[in-house]
């Protein structure tokens, strides 16, 4: 029975961490959600910077000729 204690072991761990990161979060959550924001911000792909080379785009001329 010694890989089910481990396994209960392990869950009351978690749980217990689970716990305590969300009474962190709730107590801190105005100075963490900027900080969050940021880093995903690192990972979101800016439209303006996306080339798609099989676009179709019509370029003209303005000018005299």
């Amino acid at each position: 029975m010694g890989s089910l204690d481990t396994l209960i072991a392990i869950g009351i761990l978690v749980s217990f961490g689970l716990i305590i990161w969300f009474k962190f979060y709730n107590h801190e959550k105005e100075n963490l959600d900027p900080l969050f924001d940021k880093v995903k911000g690192w990972f979101k792909k800016d439209e303006e910077d996306y080339f798609d080379p099989n676009d179709d785009f019509e370029l003209s001329f303005r000018g005299q000729m």
